[in-house]
């Protein structure tokens, strides 16, 4: 066990049951400063301008803004039922994912802001971003004496994969959070936590978007609109190199045959031309032919699609006969996209399944998408091209801030 941030004993053991007893009440009144740290990160971020490469960290730091945690507060703490009050669970512990640099931050920061004591397991396959977060963050802690009771109350520790060490943690927890690929999350529910204890879990998800081939085509002669549109899909799908939770994988064409093959021949071309001037590097890192061709034979001896184009094309695009569980566990990222077409908005709830996290859209009316919301059985989010990998305390069907708060009731 290494403790990356947090007090540093020579038993890790003795600090976790000391997190455990810390006073609920000293912690529940940590939110104004917890504010306050955060948005002094915030500044942190900004004030760099070697960080504005990572549009991951610039996003992250206007979310971590002194307004937007207000307003989030606000809106997700604040009960309207007479006499209850939503109070801090106690001890949270977070097992953050690899392939997304700034989720421990996000979620940490919402342990904070609940009033709770937070241990954080993070990634040793952690990126560069990672570290800067936690270079930025020990600044902080240790030259600024007013969050010195931070750092009292947290804990971010490295280990490898220990059962025992797991086991430990979570047997002192009052919630577990995993975020993670399914084999990670199934091997750590199998670690039992308290009886009164909750769980959030965030496994793997198939995320895919929608676009109007007409309305498509009709901004296709206006170059701000669709320059727009293109940037908004391009960093949805690239800036975790397709590999998020929420990056678009597959794109369902509403309209007919012609409309359809239309707006393709403006949207694709549109979109290879701008991955070539803003993710340069993504053309060879994306572009590996051996598991690219291992994925196309597949799905060509299950006769699931059919290659749309050359192998060696970027984006690499596959028409799909249908999106079933298989297709979507098999897809490699790689810059490969399914796509489907569709005349009709019923066909949308049907192709939808219980993994499928995020649909983004474009063309679509506020009635047509919920339409589609409560007809589908999967899908836990639609939003607009440019905002899949926009963090909100409501992820994957869960109120984080309702996930790690408790509701008292007081009747007299």
């Amino acid at each position: 066990m290494k403790i990356l941030l947090g007090k540093k004993s020579s038993d890790w053991q003795k600090d976790v049951v000391q997190l455990r007893q810390a006073s609920l009440s000293v912690s529940s009144n940590i939110m104004p400063l917890a504010i306050e740290f955060l948005n002094a990160l915030s500044q942190e971020i900004f004030k760099n301008p070697e960080y504005k490469k990572y549009p991951d960290l610039i996003s992250l730091a206007f979310w971590l803004r002194k307004a937007n945690l207000l307003a989030l507060v606000k809106q997700h703490l604040v009960t309207s039922a007479p006499n209850t009050y939503l109070r801090p669970r106690g001890l949270v512990l977070h097992f953050t994912p690899s392939n997304v640099d700034t989720m421990f931050l996000y979620s940490w920061a919402i342990g904070l802001l609940t009033g709770n004591q937070n241990i954080l397991r993070l990634s040793n396959r952690r990126g560069r971003v990672a570290e800067i977060l936690l270079e930025l963050c020990d600044y902080l802690l240790k030259n600024a004496s007013e969050y010195a009771s931070i750092l009292n109350y947290n804990m971010f520790v490295e280990y490898e994969h220990n059962e025992h060490v797991t086991a430990y943690l979570s047997q002192h927890c009052d919630v577990r959070v995993i975020w993670g690929g399914d084999t990670s999350v199934q091997a750590i529910r199998h670690v039992p936590i308290p009886a009164h204890a909750v769980e959030a879990v965030f496994a793997n998800r198939f995320s895919l978007c929608m676009i109007k081939a007409d309305a498509l085509v009709e901004v296709s002669q206006q170059d701000n609109r669709l320059s727009a549109i293109i940037e908004g899909f391009v960093n949805d799908a690239f800036w975790f190199d397709q590999q998020g939770c929420s990056s678009p994988r597959a794109i369902i064409w509403f309209g007919d045959e012609a409309t359809v093959l239309q707006a393709q021949n403006y949207f694709w071309p549109a979109v290879r031309q701008l991955v070539e001037e803003r993710f340069p590097d993504l053309l060879t890192t994306l572009s590996y032919p051996v598991q690219r061709f291992t994925f196309l034979a597949k799905v060509a001896a299950e006769n699931k699609g059919r290659l749309l184009g050359k192998i060696d094309d970027f984006p690499l695009r596959i028409e799909a006969q249908s999106l079933d569980a298989g297709l979507r566990s098999e897809h490699p990222g790689l810059g490969c996209f399914y796509e489907m077409r569709i005349d009709s908005l019923t066909s949308v709830a049907s192709l939808l399944q219980r993994k499928d996290q995020t649909l983004t859209s474009f063309g679509f009316s506020q009635s047509e998408l919920n339409d589609i919301a409560m007809q589908a059985c999967g899908i836990d989010r639609i939003v607009p091209f440019g905002k899949a990998l926009a963090f909100s305390p409501l992820w994957d069907g869960y109120n984080l801030f309702h996930t790690m708060s408790r509701l008292v009731v007081v009747e007299s």
